[in-house]
């Protein structure tokens, strides 16, 4: 694979209040890896990754398009910023403008049925442990039972611990197993052993507060409980809550799992979300589309083959096991991201694994404003181009941002990695701290 090396994603020169961009002058459907083609009616469905082209940040900047060009000409690969980290890609024209918060529209297009494609059963990738129990096809079998691939878990998720987990202390190398050392993999994560699930919409359309929309998604409002499903499409979730728990969502291309619409309190509990091997990959695990929900837990689900794994603003992300990123031209390769808030916002006893020299495994990102209150610990990660992004920026000084205990692998990187483990921390902001971080194959410290 040609490297794109990225220190941190391309920056528009105006911040945007939305985080869902249409890209217009697409030709052709996106067809869904799950035997679902979705016309997007003639839009590709972009999350913040697909920055708009400069024609967008360019009026709003008051930069001429000559000055642009310029400017974005030196957002070369081998550059480097005025910190020493080498900087963005320059946006690619492909990438389309920013068309304006009236054409922007909440749910996919239309879609219809059609043939599954071919896949892969297994990505390209390093050394990561294998996936078991996860889908690697788009057309479902029959009402299904789960595979007897991890020890049964309770339907209701336990709350996330608030310790560093025990059970890796003194072991090192845990990445090769990360059950072995408490941390999740396929073992102990996604749907419980021996849940039987309905297929949405085969067996059936509709359940307590949601319904299956004929253009191929689920709707979810208020109160819903989406559970024991195999759906063919995404999940949307609007309204308070909501839990989407014990659910198998096969979706590939420009769209999510799980949308997230002005929600509150949303629990997104032991799913496992995309298609190992499919193409193509899946843009988001789980998204916040408009930056504005609140209270969301997203809770020991399997999230593979997705160029961002979760991205949220606030809330908690725990004990998920995020990886095999998938990856198509452009993009800019997240485990967990956020894009700038200061909603309390924590992601715990994550295993983390982006096997592409792109982006990071965890990031905070000042794209819409400041970072604060924000706690990362307790997680096993590995790979991208740096494996934590520490939310400094320019948009100001970030507060109160703890990494803390942090296991990094080398099994991608000898540096964690592709740059090395830690970038775009400021040690100096109030309540900052980087502190117990180490290598999982020493043991040995690693400073911020």
């Amino acid at each position: 694979m040609t490297r794109a090396r990225h220190s941190l994603p391309p920056r528009a020169s105006a911040r945007m209040a939305l985080v869902t961009v249409v890209a217009f002058g697409a030709t052709a459907a996106t067809t869904l890896t799950y035997g679902v083609s979705n016309a997007f009616a003639a839009d590709g469905w972009h999350s913040w990754p697909h920055w708009a082209n400069s024609a967008f940040s360019n009026a709003s900047s008051g930069r001429s398009s000559s000055a642009a060009a310029t400017a974005d000409a030196g957002n070369s690969t081998s550059g480097t910023s005025s910190s020493g980290i080498p900087t963005p890609r320059a946006i690619k024209a492909g990438h389309s403008v920013w068309p304006g918060a009236n054409q922007v529209s909440t749910t996919p297009a239309a879609s219809s049925a059609t043939a599954a494609p071919t896949m892969a059963t297994t990505l390209p990738q390093a050394t990561t442990p294998a996936v078991s129990g996860m889908a690697t096809r788009a057309t479902p079998a029959a009402v299904t039972t789960k595979a007897s691939t991890k020890t049964a878990a309770a339907t209701n998720p336990a709350a996330p611990s608030t310790t560093a987990s025990s059970s890796s202390a003194g072991k090192t190398n845990c990445a090769s197993q990360p059950s072995r050392c408490g941390y999740p993999d396929s073992t102990n994560t996604g749907i419980p052993a021996g849940t039987q699930l309905q297929r949405v919409p085969q067996d059936t359309t509709s359940g307590p507060g949601w319904v299956w929309d004929s253009r191929g998604w689920v709707q979810a409002s208020s109160g819903a409980v989406v559970k024991n499903l195999i759906v063919s499409g995404s999940i949307n979730v609007a309204g308070s809550n909501v839990t989407v728990t014990n659910t198998r969502i096969l979706v590939g291309g420009e769209s999510w799992g799980v949308g997230l619409q002005h929600a509150t309190n949303a629990v997104i509990s032991n799913n496992e979300i995309g298609i190992a091997g499919g193409s193509p990959r899946l843009m988001t695990g789980v998204k916040d589309i408009y930056g504005d929900s609140n209270g969301t837990q997203v809770l020991h689900n399997n999230i593979v083959n997705t160029g961002t794994g979760v991205q949220v603003f606030g809330g908690v992300i725990a004990d998920n096991y995020i990886h095999d990123m998938g990856y198509v031209s452009g993009d800019h390769t997240n485990g967990t991201t956020s894009n700038g808030s200061t909603t309390m916002l924590t992601i715990r006893h994550n295993t983390v694994f982006n096997q592409i020299d792109q982006t990071d495994a965890i990031s905070l990102f000042q794209d819409f404003g400041v970072e604060g209150n924000r706690l990362i610990t307790d997680n096993l990660i590995a790979g991208g181009d740096y494996a934590i992004y520490g939310g400094a920026g320019s948009m100001g000084k970030s507060f109160n941002i703890q990494i803390t205990n942090n296991r990094i692998s080398k099994m991608y990187f000898a540096q964690g990695g592709y740059y090395g483990a830690i970038a775009e921390f400021d040690s100096s902001g109030s309540g900052n701290a980087a502190s117990g971080n180490y290598w999982d194959g020493d043991l040995s410290p690693i400073n911020a």
